[in-house]
């Protein structure tokens, strides 16, 4: 159920729904996650992508380094080929705040869940996440719903990622 309040809507539920609250944040939110989730990068989903980030967005993991997207997009291709799942799951918690100048930041809190190929017993990882989305007017044909990003942190533990990944390393040299 999606609430408005002065200059911000509230959202919780599957992540299915946020198209149908009509808040530009939101639907923002559902293409990036299309876009992030999928592991084949020829995809329309993944190719969309491109379209909602200004060339110039940063993205930054636990407050690190800022990395440009063409480093981003490396990562997204590194991914392709070690994991069979990769998806943000349900429910999902999030704020569409509007900003002075006609922008927008979006809170996500979600989980999400990944398979490595190389497991043979196909364990799902799950993590949780918060994401932070800067938004800011689009170019003419360019975002969605009028909106690109320029900035997104990202928040979570990737001990558990790591350590799955430490067991399945440990599992070939054997």
């Amino acid at each position: 159920m999606a609430t408005t309040k002065g200059t911000f809507t509230h959202y919780s539920g599957p992540l299915s729904g946020l198209p149908s609250t009509n808040s530009p944040g939101f639907i923002f939110l559902s293409t990036y996650i299309a876009g992030i989730d999928a592991l084949d990068r020829s995809s329309p989903a993944a190719k969309q992508l491109l379209e909602i980030l200004s060339p110039t967005a940063t993205f930054t993991n636990n407050g690190g380094e800022s990395l440009p997207l063409s480093k981003v997009e490396a990562m997204f291709a590194q991914r392709q080929g070690m994991l069979q799942l990769f998806e943000h799951g349900n429910p999902v918690v999030t704020w569409d705040l509007e900003t002075e100048g006609g922008g927008r930041t979006v809170v996500l809190e979600c989980a999400s869940k990944t398979v490595f190929k190389a497991d043979p017993k196909k364990e799902e990882v799950k993590v949780a996440e918060c994401l932070f989305a800067k938004l800011e007017s689009a170019p003419e044909g360019k975002g969605v719903a009028g909106l690109w990003a320029t900035e997104l942190r990202v928040y979570m533990d990737f001990g558990t990622i790591h350590a799955k990944g430490k067991e399945l390393m440990d599992l070939v040299k054997k």
